[in-house]
């Protein structure tokens, strides 16, 4: 038989368990709690023949070396990522952190090619088309052969416009 007093024991000690195991694992989980230098805000656009892309993905990799370039878990050189919507992108160099470390920034970028659906619902509507760039992907994917470049100033402001020709 078990004993009433056991249970509430039990009952009591669990509460405390899991906060101690969240507290373990919650660094684990993310480097935005490692340290890291400080964040500037980066909210940019990217244009195409004159007119904001569509949709895509904009790359910046940190252009410089030495002991104060920010630095990623993995190794490697420090680079982010951001989805492009109707040519604009904001930038977060670090999970649940918004803003990229000051330097200088070599820029990449993927985009997909739309198609339209005419009167479809009585609207026009642009859907993305798989497998088909819609800029040159020999010339602008890879950062370090793109030849796009941007800054991150402490004074901002950082809204970089990529204009790909």
């Amino acid at each position: 038989m078990i004993r009433k007093e056991s249970l509430q024991s039990a009952q009591v000690h669990w509460p405390r368990l899991l906060l101690v195991a969240v507290a373990i694992l919650l660094p684990a989980c993310s480097d935005s709690l490692e340290d890291h230098p400080p964040l500037y805000p980066v909210k940019g656009k990217v244009i195409r023949n004159g007119k904001p892309m569509t949709g895509g993905t904009i790359i910046f990799e940190y252009a410089g070396d030495g002991p104060d370039a920010p630095k990623r878990i993995a190794g490697g050189p420090f680079r982010a990522t951001a989805k492009i919507h109707d040519g604009a992108f904001n930038l977060n160099g670090y999970a649940g952190a918004e803003g990229m470390p000051a330097g200088n920034y070599k820029v990449g970028v993927l985009a997909t090619q739309g198609r339209s659906e005419s009167k479809l619902f009585g609207r026009e509507i642009v859907l993305p088309q798989k497998g088909k760039s819609a800029v040159p992907v020999d010339r602008y994917a890879d950062p370090k052969t793109s030849g796009l470049t941007a800054q991150v100033s402490r004074d901002g402001p950082n809204e970089p416009v990529i204009d790909l020709k």
